[in-house]
C-alpha cells in the first residue's frame, strides 16, 4: 500500500501532469497512451504511478497489476482474463530491461502490439533505467546494415509506448532537497 500525495514527489511536475493526463484520459474510455518512464534510479518514476494510482481509485473503476522481468509470459493470459471486464486496467511492468536476445523482449513487444489492437480496457505503464528498455550492450560494429538493424531492434520495444516521460538525475542540491 503506498498512501503518499504526488505532491510530495518533487521535481516531476512535468511529468506528474502529463502522466495524470494521460491516466484521466484512459479512464474516461479517451484516447490514452502506452506510458514508458525512464531515466535515473531514485527519480520517483514507479513512486509517481503508484501515487496517481491511487489519487485516481477514489474517482474511476481502475485496477492495477504489477508485472515483473520474470512474469512477462504470465501476460497472455492476464489479457485473457481481464479482456471483457468493464473495469480499467493498468498493467504495470517496473523497472524492466531486456537484453536484445531476451526471448521476453520478442515476446512483451508482441503482446503490446495485440493489446494496441484489441484491448480497450488496458494500458501499460512501465519504468526503465535504459531510454529503450534494453540494456546498451555495445557492440562496434564495421557493417552498416547489421548496425542499423541493431539500432530498429533496440527501439522496437520502446516505440510501442506512445507517451515517454524522462526522469533525469538530480544534482546533489535538488537530491538533499527532495
Amino acid at each position: 500500500n503506498f498512501n503518499i500525495s504526488s505532491n510530495l514527489l518533487l521535481n516531476i511536475n512535468k511529468q506528474k501532469l502529463e502522466l495524470i493526463r494521460n491516466t484521466k484520459q484512459f479512464c474516461e474510455g479517451l484516447p490514452s497512451n502506452n506510458v514508458l518512464l525512464w531515466g535515473a534510479r531514485g527519480t520517483g518514476k514507479s513512486s509517481l504511478i503508484y501515487c496517481i494510482f491511487n489519487e485516481l481509485i477514489k474517482e474511476y473503476k481502475v485496477t492495477m497489476i504489477e508485472i515483473k522481468n520474470f512474469q512477462i509470459k504470465s501476460l497472455n493470459k492476464i489479457l485473457r482474463i481481464i479482456s471483457n471486464d468493464k473495469k480499467k486496467y493498468i498493467i504495470f511492468c517496473d523497472d524492466i530491461a531486456f537484453n536484445l536476445n531476451d526471448e521476453n523482449f520478442l515476446f512483451f513487444k508482441n503482446v503490446l502490439d495485440g493489446t494496441l489492437r484489441k484491448f480497450s480496457n488496458v494500458i501499460f505503464y512501465a519504468t526503465s533505467n535504459y531510454r529503450h528498455i534494453v540494456k546498451n550492450d555495445t557492440i562496434v560494429l564495421d557493417n552498416q546494415i547489421i548496425k542499423k538493424e541493431n539500432i530498429e531492434s533496440t527501439t522496437a520495444l520502446s516505440d510501442r509506448f506512445g507517451l515517454w516521460l524522462g526522469f533525469p538525475s538530480f544534482d546533489k542540491d535538488t537530491f538533499l532537497k527532495i
